[in-house]
């Protein structure tokens, strides 16, 4: 199983968005992202992270698609559910 170091390092080398017709690289790992981490870790599903914050799933991928950030009791919720802090999501 890959350690949480290299997939986050594989994820920072991953980030890419295209602005025009430039690609530009992020070394910014986000929200959604460390969730990600956290939750394939955990063997959870978005479907239970939903229900941990009372949101609709389709709500929860919304917000991810969309790179929104929760409010920070949903965040909060959300990080209990993964069993961190919620500065290990939010720094």
């Amino acid at each position: 199983m890959e350690n949480q170091n290299s997939t986050m390092h594989r994820m920072r080398n991953a980030c890419q968005t295209r602005v025009g017709s430039w690609t530009v690289r992020s070394e910014e790992i986000v929200f959604w992202d460390k969730v990600e981490i956290y939750r394939q870790q955990k063997k959870l599903t978005y479907r239970a992270i939903a229900r941990a914050i009372g949101k609709a799933e389709t709500t929860v991928s919304s917000m991810r698609q969309f790179g929104t950030e929760p409010r920070i009791s949903d965040g909060i919720k959300i990080a209990d559910a993964l069993g961190v802090d919620i500065r290990d999501l939010a720094e």
